[in-house]
């Protein structure tokens, strides 16, 4: 094995300390003034990130007042649909009213005709109903008639009924 070459530090002569630098006025001005010319420039690139700003900010506004106005406008539009809807389905019941209607009258002109009373005087729901209506109506205009006495074909009127009977004090009366 070889030997190596070991170097021990070896201690040489103090040196000498250096001075302290000094600046002059002219030399701290341009320092300050490169630092403040570096913290503008570093300044205005953000600003300039940012310079869209008030822009981006005026289309966000223009943009909620759109949506806005698109809402409106849909519900407006939900609004008129659902008036029609309603106005439709008015007109369904209407309708179907005036058919059912047209109908009763048909059927209470029928049942009248044919049991030979007037329309008006008639009620009922179904013509079950509007027949018993027009049964009574005829039965109670039968029982208003005036009772008349017949004659029998030889001109001579018949014997009274029992309910014609006169009493004896009434014949008593006729007699004199």
């Amino acid at each position: 094995m070889t030997e190596a070459n070991i170097t021990e530090p070896t201690t040489t002569e103090p040196t000498q300390a250096e001075p302290p630098r000094t600046f002059t006025q002219a030399d701290m001005e341009a320092a300050i003034g490169e630092r403040l010319r570096n913290e503008r420039k570093k300044h205005a690139e953000e600003l300039a990130k940012f310079a869209d700003y008030e822009d981006f900010k005026a289309k966000a506004a223009k943009l909620d007042e759109l949506e806005a106005a698109q809402k409106s406008e849909l519900e407006k539009a939900n609004d008129a649909a659902k008036a029609a809807i309603e106005r439709a389905e008015a007109a369904e019941a209407k309708a179907a009213k005036l058919e059912a209607d047209a109908v009763h009258a048909a059927l209470v002109a029928k049942v009248a005709d044919e049991e030979g009373v007037p329309r008006n005087l008639i009620s009922g729901a179904d013509e079950d109903e509007l027949r018993a209506s027009a049964q009574a109506l005829k039965d109670f205009m039968e029982s208003q008639k005036p009772k008349v006495p017949q004659t029998n074909a030889g001109g001579a009127t018949p014997a009274p009924d029992d309910e014609n009977k006169l009493s004896e004090r009434e014949e008593r009366a006729f007699k004199y």
